[in-house]
């Protein structure tokens, strides 16, 4: 419920009208979500139902989610709101190896793949102390960051709620399908928002997206991509001037292709063809 997180761990309260709640999405943090004041349907890893105020998931990082709120669930001020536990999967294990004696617990939590919703005592319990984390300092609320490890890891008051093999396979269609845009776009300009909305997708969650499954930055990969075409029009179309190249191949100034593709492959572009 809670975007563009980069800390190891912190806690979000959200309080907002219900049509300003983030879209579908996901990141690659877990994250602990619980429904305050709201009602709607909510979709998890592909999976659709309807939700109320009290709800509380336990989201593994990766599974796309949103929640669609309505109107007749409102606080006084015609607001829904709620809070989010997030944490790095890092900082997760670091706790685990700085604690061996609780090491076991969050071995077991690490293994959960499916998004989880918690009923009985677990949701009252957690809930309390989510709330109780908004509240405290730094150094208490680290404290109980790691209790609610433990108790999230330790309950079996929990059912499955998404899951994350079909959460994957959308990853997959949208890895496939920036790339198939990309390879057929590579002489236009292509911006970062024109990305994204090529996938449905808001500026930051695109970079997330995209950094998690590629390994690098859009204009890192579109510029590596852009080089491999310039190779290859190099070596293939002795018709092509260097200029024609660069600007077939996207870039819009001729010195920055120099300097990029030197940089990238050891020599310039008329260097490159020389040695044919």
């Amino acid at each position: 419920m809670a975007e563009g997180y980069t800390e190891p761990f912190s806690v979000h309260y959200v309080h907002l009208e219900p049509n300003r709640q983030i879209g579908q999405h996901n990141q690659p943090t877990w994250e602990l979500a619980y429904v305050v004041v709201g009602s709607g349907k909510r979709i998890v890893g592909g999976d659709e139902s309807e939700f109320r105020s009290g709800e509380v998931l336990l989201i593994p990082p990766g599974i796309e989610h949103c929640w669609q709120f309505n109107d007749k669930n409102l606080d006084k001020h015609g607001r829904i709101s709620n809070v989010a536990v997030m944490w790095t999967h890092d900082y997760m294990m670091t706790i685990a190896e700085s604690l061996p004696q609780i090491d076991l617990d969050i071995e077991a939590l690490s293994g959960i793949t499916n998004a989880i919703k918690f009923t009985g005592e677990a949701v009252r319990t957690i809930r309390q102390l989510m709330m109780q984390m908004l509240k405290e300092p730094d150094y208490l609320r680290t404290a109980s960051f790691i209790r609610l490890l433990l108790i999230v890891s330790h309950t079996q008051n929990a059912i499955p709620v998404g899951k994350a093999e079909g959460a994957r396979k959308r990853m997959q269609d949208k890895r496939k399908s920036i790339e198939t845009f990309v390879s057929c776009n590579l002489s236009r300009t292509i911006t970062l928002d024109v990305a994204a909305g090529h996938l449905g997708m808001n500026r930051s969650s695109f970079c997330v997206f995209f950094k998690r499954e590629f390994g690098q930055n859009f204009f890192a990969y579109l510029n590596a991509r852009r080089i491999s075409m310039a190779c290859y029009l190099l070596k293939s179309d002795a018709q092509k001037s260097v200029s024609q190249v660069c600007f077939a191949c996207g870039f819009t100034s001729l010195s920055y292709f120099d300097r990029l593709f030197k940089k990238t492959m050891g020599q310039t572009p008329k260097a490159y063809r020389a040695l044919l």
